[in-house]
């Protein structure tokens, strides 16, 4: 798979990288200190390739989404884990 990554998509899947059990949406761009529509941009595009998971959830009353890695694909395109 060739997808090119953007600044914002690695500090994405970087953070993600640390915190595997997911982190809802809204709280990532605000953490990451990027603004919601950059973050929101590059989530879909990192869930089209495959990258990451968007499950909806309400979290403090309000809908987002839970975002977690997938596992085997970060790894491979940060080139991290090992066999």
């Amino acid at each position: 798979m060739s997808i090119k990554l953007t600044d914002i998509d690695k500090k994405i899947l970087d953070y993600l990288a640390k915190r595997r059990k997911g982190v809802p949406q809204n709280e990532l761009w605000k953490k990451l200190k990027i603004n919601s529509r950059d973050a929101s941009r590059s989530l879909i595009k990192l869930e089209s390739a495959g990258l990451i998971k968007r499950e909806p959830i309400v979290h403090k009353g309000r809908r987002t989404y839970l975002v977690k890695p997938v596992k085997d694909k970060y790894e491979e395109i940060l080139g991290i884990g090992g066999k």
